[in-house]
């Protein structure tokens, strides 16, 4: 999520087009504190899951830009895991 400073999602806040049609819900979020940004997880319908798609999500009644990632945004090789 970008520009997202002052809540994470928790789960089941709306997720948008840029057109602002309801395209899916979130279903978890919490602080990367290794990125020092807010992520969340959640299901978008087909159209809108290209990796990199922009999308919104609503936040305490404030939508916010989000884009679709399909890997670790912090360690998308594993190598940290395999240490």
């Amino acid at each position: 999520m970008h520009g997202v400073t002052d809540a994470d999602p928790l789960g089941n806040e709306p997720l948008f087009d840029l057109a602002g049609n309801l395209i899916g819900r979130a279903t978890a979020g919490y602080y990367g504190h290794a990125l020092g940004k807010s992520l969340g997880l959640g299901y978008v319908k087909p159209a809108h899951a290209a990796v990199g798609s922009e999308l919104q999500i609503e936040i305490l009644g404030e939508r916010k830009r989000a884009s679709v990632l399909v890997d670790s945004p912090y360690d998308p090789e594993n190598k940290e895991l395999r240490a």
